[in-house]
């Protein structure tokens, strides 16, 4: 039987909302809607006490967005979910991206079916019919803490951003070394004593002794000569993290060993866990992550604490220059050192596909379909070709305004072109040229790498329907560039990522480097013929097969750093070149 009737018995963090006949009246995508002006002030007051608001919504996105909007409450809401999908997945998703509890989650849908398919997917979540809201500012459970600056609010945005920059990295700690992470320790924790009250009592997930110890036992503790406490500050390129740790250790033994769920999946735990020589930890009642002996993280750098631990971030004009990046791995890795040198950053990575594919949508044939391929036969890819999806022909290279353009070439150089038997304007790009998806000699080592992703029933069908021309041709890869210098606005320099010609043993990838040299000798040669085209030569860092890793395409880290500064020094003269023609 449904729950909705029951009163809500944990403390709520966050409302998902319904919104066709629950947060307004009416459809919006049939007969229209009603706002509800009771409803749009909940969302605003429930901010204000530090409890946030998502959406699940059977509608289209756009114009969903479109009517939050025009409410001035759109940015209110923490990673929405709408679609015309079953909502359990949805709804979980948002959980397990806010990095909560499904306890501590309150949904509230006019239908009993969504209700109840909710109540059996996410067991433990609290569920709510409309009549009931308009006591929910009044529910003991809903007060939460106020918030007037909207902190909490700004730090899901952040974890928002961090998602959205995820997609564009192949790992977990690929990502998590470009986060650029930093923990800073204050031994001085008498005068945060309210906060780490704060934290003993209400973190769970990350609480590993939960030794809820009221204030002045805390304080006592504190004061302790044999007791070693300390609070943990956090920060990383999505922002300042703030006080989310503390621990206190007696003989090497916690006595408190917690973080706020706001680090949660970064690691900071196990770096300290290390950092502190591993001791005994107790651990009371389920937590999110397990404590490993003899681990130590890389990808977190400790520093000093310095009074409140602000964002140190660039204050200086670049934080008004928008670089609008598009690429591979390679940009991605590149984009944490502009963010740090003060420049805002736009982004269109590869990204993993929900079936588990590396999309490149990053070479420039795809990029052009988008603007000319006809939608029935992007369709028709879609639905067929297992490497595309709904994603792969966006972009906003004419939506948003950028200051700079930095593009890495490298899939033009490394894609297979193949083209329809029939319909000779169906092109795609996909997979390296030196392993034929056509070819049968072939098939065995995909079918191996993409671990049954794809079978061999498509790549059957794959042969019938297509042919290999090849790699993308120099003559086509020139073309491509005019297009883009066409495309992108007059007064917008563009800055190229060549590739590197080092000779590396790889088991398909014979002789790539020559290929590499010749379409770099096209990239330089369009270069020096357009004047606001600048590119970065990553050559002058990688010389030689140990500046690489396992293929030609993929530097040691310390070579992502050396790029930027170049990437950046183009925008410098950029600048001062415009500077010069305006004086």
């Amino acid at each position: 039987m449904e729950n909705n009737s029951r009163p809500l018995i944990e403390n709520i963090k966050l409302v998902i909302w319904d919104l066709d006949e629950t947060f307004w009246k009416g459809t919006l995508s049939e007969e229209g809607i009603v706002i509800i002006p009771e409803h749009v002030e909940i969302v605003k007051q429930l901010t204000d006490r530090g409890i946030m608001n998502s959406i699940c919504s059977k509608n289209n996105f756009e114009d969903t967005r479109k009517a939050m909007e025009e409410l001035s409450i759109w940015d209110l809401f923490i990673f929405p979910e709408i679609a015309f999908i079953p909502k359990g997945p949805l709804v979980k998703k948002i959980i397990e991206r806010a990095q909560l509890q499904p306890a501590h989650v309150l949904f509230i849908d006019d239908n009993s079916g969504n209700r109840e398919e909710i109540s059996y997917y996410l067991p433990g979540i609290q569920v709510m019919e409309p009549e009931q809201i308009r006591d929910l500012l009044n529910q003991p459970t809903l007060q939460g803490k106020l918030d007037l600056k909207r902190t909490r609010l700004q730090h899901y945005k952040n974890l928002e951003l961090r998602a959205k920059d995820y997609e564009g990295y192949s790992s977990n700690e690929e990502f998590l070394i470009q986060s650029n992470i930093r923990v800073a320790i204050n031994h001085n924790c008498e005068a945060d004593l309210e906060r780490i009250h704060e934290m003993v009592h209400r973190t769970n997930q990350l609480n590993y002794t939960k030794n809820r110890m009221a204030r002045q036992e805390l304080l006592e503790l504190i004061r302790d000569s044999s007791v070693q406490t300390a609070c943990v500050h956090v920060k990383d390129n999505y922002g300042d993290y703030g006080l989310v740790g503390f621990y206190a250790i007696q003989h090497q033994k916690c006595i408190h060993f917690l973080f706020s769920c706001r680090v949660l999946n970064i690691g900071v735990e196990q770096w300290l866990y290390a950092k502190l020589n591993y001791p005994s930890v107790t651990i009371e009642g389920q937590v999110a992550t397990a404590l490993q002996p003899a681990v130590f993280l890389s990808w977190i750098q400790e520093e000093q604490y310095v009074g409140t631990h602000q964002t140190s971030g660039a204050a200086n004009d670049n934080a008004q220059l928008t670089c609008f990046l598009r690429g591979g791995c390679d940009l991605s890795q590149i984009a944490h050192y502009l963010k740090h040198a003060g420049y805002s950053i736009k982004t269109e990575f590869n990204y993993v596909s929900e079936r588990g594919f590396n999309m490149h949508r990053d070479h420039t044939m795809i990029l052009r379909q988008f603007f000319s391929l006809p939608q029935e036969k992007k369709e028709y890819l879609i639905e067929h070709i297992p490497f595309y999806d709904k994603k792969i022909f966006e972009t906003k290279l004419n939506e948003i305004n950028y200051d700079f353009f930095v593009y890495s070439v490298l899939m033009d150089y490394s894609l297979g072109i193949y083209r329809h038997k029939i319909d000779p304007e169906l092109r795609i790009a996909v997979w390296d040229f030196n392993l034929p998806l056509t070819e049968t000699s072939s098939w065995e080592r995909i079918i191996e790498m993409q671990q049954g992703r794809i079978t061999q029933s498509f790549l059957e069908w794959f042969a019938d329907h297509f042919y290999f021309e090849g790699p993308y041709s120099e003559q086509e890869f020139r073309e491509s560039l005019t297009w883009l210098l066409n495309q992108t606005p007059a007064h917008v320099p563009i800055i190229f990522l060549n590739g590197s010609e080092v000779e590396k043993e790889h088991e398909w990838e014979i002789n790539r480097h020559l290929h590499h040299r010749s379409m770099n000798a096209v990239l330089e040669s369009f270069a020096e013929q357009n004047e606001r085209v600048q590119v970065v030569d990553v050559r002058n860092y990688v010389k030689n097969s140990s500046d690489v890793t396992n293929n030609i395409r993929h530097y040691l880290r310390e070579t992502y750093k050396d790029i930027s500064k170049d990437i950046i020094h183009c925008f410098e003269t950029s600048k001062e070149a415009a500077g010069a023609l305006i004086g």
